[in-house]
C-alpha cells in the first residue's frame, strides 16, 4: 500500500511539473476584483507577444527623464514583461521629426513641459475639432440665407457666440495649465497611441527632491506604465466602478492617483481584467 501511495504522488507531481513547464507564479497577490477581500495567486500564463511592441520615445534633454532614461524605462518594460507577459521595447529618439518615416506608425511615449500641454491635451484638442465642426455647419447655413435682414441678425449672434466658445475654450484649459504646473504627471488619450509624460510641475519637482534615486527611478517608471496603460483602453480607477485603488493594502492600482508604494517591489500593480485587456490589445496588433 505504502508503496502505491508513493508511486501515485511521484505520478501527480510529475503532472503537476509538465502542467507549470509553460508558466511561472506570480510574484505578487492580486485581488478578487469582485470583493476586494480575498487575495488569489494567478499562474503567469507564456508572453503574449514575442515580437516586441516597439514604442517610440521622445524625452527633453533637460527634462526629468533623461538622466535616469535607461533605468526608468528598462523597469517599465520589466514591470510589463513579469506582470502582464507582455514584450515591450522602447526606442529613443531626440525628436518626433527624427523618427522614420517606417517607424511613425508606432505607438510613441513624448515628454512635455508643463507649459506646452495645452497644445497637447486631447482635451483641448477635441474642443478645438467640435468648435470648427460648429463653426463650419453653421457658415454653411448662413450662406443659404438670402434675406439680408435676416443674415445680418444671424452673423451678429454668430459673432456672440464664436466670443462665447473661446470663452468655455481659454477657462477650461486654464485649469489644464494650472493642473499641469500642479500636479499633472502625464495624459494619454483612451486607446491614444501617443502618450504623454509631463516634466516641470510642481509635484514633480517636489518628488525629484524628496525621494531618493531610487524610489524616484520607481515613480517615474509607475508614470511612464500608467499612460501606456491609457493607450491600451484602461480608466483611471475613480472612472472604473470595477476596479478599486487599492489592490490590496499599501499596494496601489497602477490606474490610480494613489501614490506609489516604493518600498514594495515595482509598487504598483494590476488586476486580472485590466491584465487581460492589455494582453488581448498587444496579441492583437503584434501577430
Amino acid at each position: 500500500m505504502t508503496s502505491q501511495v508513493s508511486t501515485r504522488r511521484r505520478f501527480l507531481k510529475g503532472l503537476s511539473c509538465l502542467a507549470l513547464a509553460g508558466c511561472a507564479a506570480f510574484s505578487d497577490t492580486v485581488a478578487d476584483e469582485k470583493q476586494h477581500t480575498r487575495s488569489v495567486r494567478l499562474p503567469r500564463i507564456i508572453m503574449a507577444n514575442e515580437k516586441p511592441l516597439v514604442f517610440n520615445v521622445v524625452l527633453k534633454k533637460d527634462g526629468g527623464y533623461q538622466g535616469k532614461r535607461d533605468q526608468i524605462f528598462g523597469l517599465a518594460q520589466r514591470y510589463f514583461a513579469e506582470h502582464v507577459g507582455v514584450n515591450v521595447r522602447f526606442d529613443f529618439y531626440d525628436s518626433v521629426g527624427a523618427i522614420p518615416e517606417s517607424a511613425q506608425e508606432a505607438r510613441k511615449v513624448i515628454e512635455l513641459f508643463a507649459d506646452e500641454v495645452r497644445a497637447k491635451h486631447p482635451m483641448g484638442v477635441e474642443m478645438k475639432h467640435e468648435i470648427d465642426r460648429s463653426r463650419k455647419e453653421r457658415a454653411d447655413l448662413l450662406a443659404k440665407i438670402d434675406d439680408s435682414e435676416t443674415k445680418k441678425e444671424l452673423i451678429e449672434f454668430e459673432q456672440e457666440n464664436r466670443a462665447l466658445e473661446s470663452d468655455v475654450v481659454d477657462k477650461t484649459m486654464g485649469y489644464q495649465d494650472l493642473r499641469a504646473r500642479i500636479n499633472l504627471c502625464g495624459f494619454c488619450k483612451i486607446g491614444g497611441r501617443d502618450a504623454y509624460v509631463v516634466s516641470g510641475s510642481l509635484a514633480h519637482q517636489v518628488g525629484g527632491l524628496a525621494l531618493s534615486d531610487e524610489d524616484l527611478v520607481k515613480q517615474r517608471a509607475k508614470d511612464v506604465c500608467h499612460e501606456i496603460g491609457h493607450s491600451f483602453g484602461l480608466l483611471d480607477t475613480h472612472k472604473d466602478e470595477k476596479i478599486r485603488e487599492y489592490v490590496r493594502p499599501g499596494m496601489p492600482n497602477l490606474m490610480s492617483y494613489q501614490g506609489n508604494n516604493v518600498g514594495d517591489g515595482f509598487g504598483f500593480t494590476l488586476v486580472p481584467s485590466q491584465i487581460d485587456l492589455i494582453r488581448k490589445k498587444v496579441g492583437e496588433e503584434v501577430k
